[in-house]
């Protein structure tokens, strides 16, 4: 049976219907979740970061040292990393959702990019009306790190496909 036909034929079975809904509810709380964050006030946002942080440091120094270079820079740009893992988890997110409908094309993985490329842009706005400020190097970082976690796990899954066909499942 021709490929493109049998992946019709399937989008009617229930179980296809469940993935669709749990990879677009994952997606959606992933984004409803990096939203909330920028609606924090910025003493609150502080002191979550603050907490985080101190966590954070704690741990890395148990591994790498407390004075280590990597326990220095994650203490102070623990923000950004935040922020790259939130839009890093968005993009495999979407890469799942492509995979899932079953459109991982380079077509449609340009209109995840332009997804992640608006949630980064409505992420800063929101911060603007929190008065937590905003920057285009934000908008940047979090599109690259959408986009990597999009081509990464894009990838991981087309090669994880190609080796199911190849044993003919």
């Amino acid at each position: 049976m021709n490929e493109r036909l049998k992946g019709r034929d399937d989008q009617r079975e229930p179980q296809f219907r469940v993935r669709i809904v749990c990879a677009a509810l994952l997606t959606v709380s992933c984004l409803a979740f990096i939203w909330t964050n920028s609606l924090m006030s910025p003493e609150m946002s502080a002191s979550i970061s603050d907490a985080f942080s101190a966590a954070l440091v704690r741990l890395l120094s148990v591994v790498f040292g407390e004075n280590s270079w990597i326990t220095r820079e994650v203490q102070e740009h623990i923000r950004k990393i935040a922020h790259a893992v939130e839009f890093f988890i968005l993009g495999a997110l979407s890469a799942v959702m492509l995979t899932v409908i079953r459109r991982a094309t380079w077509h449609f993985t340009l209109h995840a990019m332009f997804f992640i490329l608006l949630a980064a842009v409505a992420d800063e706005t929101i911060q603007v009306f929190t008065d937590r400020g905003s920057a285009v190097q934000d908008v940047v970082l979090d599109f690259a790190a959408g986009v990597t976690g999009l081509l990464i796990l894009s990838c991981a899954l087309g090669i994880r496909r190609r080796a199911a066909l190849r044993r003919g499942q």
